[in-house]
Formats: C-alpha cells, structure tokens, sequence
C-alpha cells in the first residue's frame, strides 16, 4: 500500500537541514534554501487523489485535533526541511498514519496522504 514509505522512513533517519528528491525530477533552478520547508509544488485537493479524511480506515485514533483539511497538498517529488524538531515531528506522524491504515479503497489516496497531505497541514500548526 505504502511504496513511498521506504522514503519516509529513510527521512527520519537524517539530520536536519535535509533534502528528498524523486530520481525522475528534474530541478531547473536553484532552490531558495532558507528556513522554510520547500517543496515541487502544490496541488489542488482533487476528490479522486485526496479523499475526505473520513474515507480511510484507520486503527485507532493517528490525527492529531485540528488540523486543517482545506490545506492544499505539497508535491513531494523534492522537499527540503531545515528543521530537525519538525522533520521528527512529520515523519513520526506519517508512519504513524501508514502503520494504522487497514486497506480500504485506493492505494493511492493513502499513500498521498501520508506523505503530502499531511506535511503542510502539520507544518500550519
């Protein structure tokens, strides 16, 4: 269900400032590398890729209160953070995600999930 975990998991093994990268992406300038969290881009909350949070089958109680479901996703195909506490912080909630879904429809929308639709919301909080 998870193909992208293994970058997730990798994530969380380095130190902040850190980058991620797909092997297809193609970076045609420099990265504004300063102290926010930079990724490829962001995308629209399409239904067919990113359900309602209702629609996932879950075990147990994984996401935290509040967060804010209207915020667009951010395309991880390059992401860069430069702070450790939140690097820790979205990676523990993501596998924390992955590691309690229960398969309940597509693929997909679990696993954008997990790695795109919840950093931005993590990191408005």
């Amino acid at each position: 269900m998870f193909w992208a975990g293994g970058k997730l998991i990798a994530l969380q093994q380095f130190s902040a400032p850190c980058a991620m990268i797909d092997t297809d992406f193609i970076v045609w300038e420099d990265p504004p590398f300063e102290d926010k969290i930079i990724a490829a881009h962001e995308e629209d909350l399409m239904p067919s890729v990113y359900p309602d949070v209702s629609s996932f089958r879950l075990k147990g109680k994984v996401l935290d209160e509040g967060l804010d479901y209207t915020t667009l996703p951010l395309n991880t195909a390059f992401l860069y953070i430069p702070d450790e506490d939140f690097k820790q912080y979205y990676t523990s909630r993501s596998i924390a995600f992955m590691k309690s879904a229960v398969y309940g429809g597509d693929y997909l929308t679990y696993m954008v999930f997990a790695e795109q639709r919840l950093l931005p919301m993590l990191a408005k909080r």
